[in-house]
């Protein structure tokens, strides 16, 4: 049993105004579309600094979400979108990486690239779960990468909110 820390910093964008979030990405026949954090393929995001905006290849439109804070009600929340990265200390001790996923139904789904598109051996990988006591993301992930050197793997993790103790088991 392999324990590996993860250090990142995850930002939380909502959706409230009805008709305009990001379409939500049927699988494709042998796919999963959890694999994706139930996004369409060639989603492209452009994060301001008060705002998200996301390409929808399915609609041909770019559309903006904006940070969750404590003034939203999050019961007029619509779609909730995470965007984050390795935190630039710990990238050179456990590589950069870049995230992106989505909440749904209480479930959220992420995904994690190398930040550099030429590390693409790093692998990518889909971490699922859900949220426990407010603070700890729990689930389990898996190597979804056909890249040549990366081996196939998954297991389960747990992400927490400013804490030091939660680990990744390969």
């Amino acid at each position: 049993m392999v324990f590996r820390p993860i250090k990142c910093q995850i930002r939380e964008y909502v959706c409230i105004q009805a008709g305009i979030s990001v379409s939500w990405a049927a699988p494709r026949s042998g796919e999963d579309a959890l694999a994706r954090a139930w996004f369409s393929h060639d989603v492209v995001f452009e994060e301001t600094v008060n705002s998200l905006r996301i390409y929808d290849p399915t609609t041909a439109l770019w559309v903006s979400y904006e940070p969750m804070s404590e003034l939203i009600d999050p019961s007029s929340v619509l779609d909730t979108i995470l965007i984050g990265e390795t935190e630039p200390v710990h990238g050179s001790e456990f590589g950069s990486y870049k995230f992106h996923g989505r909440v749904l139904d209480g479930r959220i789904a992420l995904v994690r690239k190398p930040a550099d598109p030429g590390m693409h051996d790093l692998g990518v990988w889909v971490f699922h779960g859900q949220i426990f006591g407010g603070f700890d993301f729990v689930g389990e992930w898996t190597n979804t990468s056909n890249a040549k050197n990366t081996p196939a793997g998954h297991g389960w993790f747990c992400l927490a909110k400013d804490a030091t103790d939660c680990m990744v088991r390969q």
